[in-house]
């Protein structure tokens, strides 16, 4: 295991790797990093250009041009390759050199590894939480390794290295030193904090077989597990990194005139319900809570009922507490249609009119789930077919709807040996 401080390397004894010098790295892993043009603000799902790239193994280093990239993936492909944030590498590697090498084959292969991830993951398992905020390279050599990766580094004009590669694209040999010596850093960075997961990893996995934790069966299906899906996961965490990430900057298409129609219904049907709403004299908006918990109470005494409270003594307006009571009451069905139609009209119809929708994704919150957010969140779509059906497929595309059958994990069960697992059909 080479100790060796990223501060180490000296950019003047690395060079530019052509494919006439081959195979370089011999066995075990390397960490690889990209450097790119400053993303579009307009367009932040834009892949921006690659400028250079850096291999690291520990011992050697070499840098990567576009014309390069893809002999030395080819070459070096049955190598573990390292990256933090490797769905984002990947993809600006993959605009780069599509057709020429499938970057995305090592992943398949189990031969990728995403530090992030195993930051996220590492954390997760210890700690009980696992958040993305905190993950970046510069935080997690920090907590991981005590040391600090230098961010804000400024050129001799005074421009941040971080954001300025892009006036060197098409011309990366003529990078002053202090931009190579920033990209030397970082993929050093990124190595070493492999090598710190890998040793905390291992310990573990010494844990686990020795404590056996709820759900342990035994050491050859744990290795099934790890093999199969990677350390705490790793494997299907980065796959579903990579998909979303692709999700996200190809975007949502909307029927953008179906959607004008469903808008319009739900706003004339809003009118209306104001109108009743009105008789009651409740107006929604701001600084009608107070008129709605006095409508509420009356609706208690004159219909001799009692509304779930809140730990403050207020009436709970929550829909959950309320749909009991919506047939039976007039104001709570009103209110209740109401507030429906508002939160699809503000949390999804509203942002709809730009067209193509493109959220973000969070792969692994603390409860193990992913979210969404950004542009829509598109993973809590209301259960209505008509906003669902707004969404289509791009030119030359079609949608696919599918679910898991509670039945395959059932047999997946019994074939690990849980005999009694039972799912129901979902």
């Amino acid at each position: 295991m080479n100790q060796n401080s990223f501060e180490q390397l000296n950019v003047d004894q690395v060079v530019f790797w052509e494919p006439e010098d081959g195979r370089v790295f011999e066995n075990g892993v390397y960490a690889l990093d990209t450097e790119t043009e400053l993303l579009d603000a307009e367009q932040p799902q834009k892949i921006p250009r690659m400028v250079i790239a850096a291999v690291y193994n520990g011992e050697k280093a070499y840098f990567l041009i576009t014309r390069t990239i893809a002999d030395f993936l080819q070459i070096h492909a049955d190598l573990i390759v390292v990256m933090h944030n490797a769905a984002f590498d990947l993809a600006v590697i993959n605009q780069e050199i599509a057709g020429n090498f499938d970057v995305y084959s090592p992943v398949e292969a189990g031969k990728v590894r995403d530090t992030q991830i195993l930051h996220r993951l590492y954390d997760l398992a210890t700690t009980g939480s696992g958040e993305l905020d905190g993950s970046s390279l510069e935080k997690s050599c920090r907590k991981h390794l005590g040391i600090e990766v230098e961010k804000d580094i400024k050129d001799e004009s005074g421009q941040s290295v971080r954001k300025n590669f892009g006036p060197w694209l098409n011309r990366p040999s003529d990078l002053p030193p202090i931009y190579l010596e920033y990209l030397l850093g970082d993929v050093s960075a990124t190595y070493q904090l492999y090598l710190k997961f890998h040793s905390l990893y291992k310990q573990l996995w010494g844990s686990t077989i020795r404590d056996r934790p709820f759900g342990f069966i035994d050491e050859s299906r744990l290795r099934e597990a790890w093999e199969q899906h990677g350390s705490l996961t790793h494997h299907i965490q980065l796959k579903g990194a990579i998909v979303l990430d692709v999700v996200t900057r190809n975007g949502l298409p909307v029927d953008k005139d179906q959607l004008a129609v469903f808008r319009h219904e739900l706003q004339e049907e809003q009118k209306t319900i104001l109108e009743g709403l009105l008789k009651y004299e409740y107006r929604p908006g701001k600084g009608s809570s107070k008129t709605l918990q006095n409508i509420l109470e009356q609706e208690e005494r004159k219909n001799g009922i009692c509304f779930l409270r809140t730990n403050t003594g207020k009436i709970s307006t929550k829909a959950e507490h309320l749909e009991p009571y919506k047939e039976s009451l007039p104001f709570i069905g009103l209110y209740l249609r109401f507030q429906k139609n508002e939160k699809r009209l503000g949390s999804f119809l509203d942002k709809m009119q730009k067209g193509v929708m493109h959220p973000t994704f969070d792969i692994l919150k603390n409860t193990g789930r992913t979210s969404a957010f950004g542009d829509i969140s598109s993973q809590n779509l209301p259960r209505d077919e008509k906003v669902r059906n707004l969404f289509v497929a791009s030119p030359g595309h079609v949608l696919i709807s599918a679910d898991f059958n509670g039945y395959f994990w059932q047999n997946r069960c019994r074939r690990m040996g849980l005999k009694n697992a039972s799912f129901s059909k979902y």
